[in-house]
């Protein structure tokens, strides 16, 4: 994400990466994560100058093949390192919505298209509902053997590069 706001003229978004990014590996080292990454089709970012535009917090970000690879290599090494992390890869889907939960008791639930918005939610009854609804999605999600999801990144970074 550094690169990315460097390359957009965005220098606010690198502290917040830097904070998020901590945060992120803190939760990763004590407490069990599921992410689900939205990639393109390969077939897609195979095309000359493919791009993928991002609205986040109202700004466009442009996500390049090599900026693809570099993020699923560092999802990679994530899932070497934590085994706390787990990933679904999804193919079709195009969220615009990225929600956070902490068990006890506040969410975060983001628009990423434009225009964003962030809702900041420290009610305790409805981070709870949020919290309840998220475990029911996540055990919805086919499950896939750490080595399969580590084998599928490593065949579109092949596909890709």
């Amino acid at each position: 994400m550094q690169k990315v706001a460097k390359q957009n003229a965005l220098p606010l978004l690198i502290p917040l990466q830097k904070d998020m990014r901590k945060s992120f590996i803190d939760q990763i080292q004590d407490h069990d994560l599921v992410e689900i990454l939205s990639l393109p089709l390969p077939s897609y970012m195979k095309k000359k100058d493919a791009q993928v535009c991002l609205d986040y917090l109202h700004c466009q970000l442009t996500y390049t093949r090599d900026d693809i690879i570099a993020h699923m290599r560092e999802v990679l090494q994530f899932l070497e390192l934590y085994p706390n992390y787990s990933v679904y890869l999804d193919y079709h889907v195009n969220l615009r919505l990225r929600i956070q939960v902490k068990e006890q008791g506040q969410a975060l639930v983001i628009r990423t298209k434009a225009p964003a918005v962030i809702f900041d939610i420290r009610h305790m009854a409805l981070s709870t509902a949020i919290w309840q609804e998220l475990e029911q999605i996540e055990y919805s999600i086919p499950i896939s053997s750490r080595e399969d999801v580590k084998s599928r990144i490593r065949d579109d970074i092949r596909a890709l590069s």
